[in-house]
């Protein structure tokens, strides 16, 4: 499902809740570049086989609200860029990350300068090697609780606050 409807500019709304996805290992880039898509019906997707979800919904910058809570997310390893560009995204609610096997999570809230706060306590980040840019831009955020981060494996945290004006 790689890129599947990558650049789809004109798309303001998605109703996937039938889509039978269960044997789809990569869905990078799949709705990214989508920058008119206001509502997304993701709901039914099964994520349970899912490794890469890099930049899946990168520059959807029309979305303003996204649930994620009911994806299964274990075997996940690259969730690097999944929103960054989503810029009137108001709220998010994250899957529960905390047993996936997470390496890469750079650049992942770059630019969502809507965000106002973000539940990062069920993300599992022990085996990740790169944190650069994860919030620059994110200039509404006003809460942020980074307290279950684990980043003694950590290589590189460059600009992970930068622009945050707070």
């Amino acid at each position: 499902m790689t890129g599947i409807f990558d650049g789809c500019s004109s798309l303001k709304e998605l109703n996937l809740s039938n889509f039978k996805n269960d044997n789809v290992i990569n869905m990078s880039k799949m709705f990214n570049n989508c920058v008119s898509l206001k509502i997304i019906f993701i709901n039914n997707f099964n994520t349970r086989n899912v490794k890469y979800m890099n930049c899946m919904l990168g520059n959807c910058k029309s979305l303003k609200v996204l649930n994620l809570e009911i994806f299964e997310v274990n075997n996940v390893k690259d969730i690097h860029s999944m929103f960054s560009g989503c810029s009137n995204l108001k709220e998010i609610i994250l899957p529960n990350f905390e047993n996936a096997d997470l390496t890469d999570i750079n650049y992942i809230f770059w630019e969502c300068s809507s965000l106002q706060e973000i539940d990062l306590t069920k993300i599992n980040t022990k085996k990740i090697k790169n944190m650069d840019y994860m919030f620059q831009n994110c200039s509404s955020l006003k809460e942020l609780n980074l307290s279950n981060f684990d980043t003694s494996n950590v290589d590189s945290m460059t600009g992970m606050f930068r622009d945050i004006n707070h």
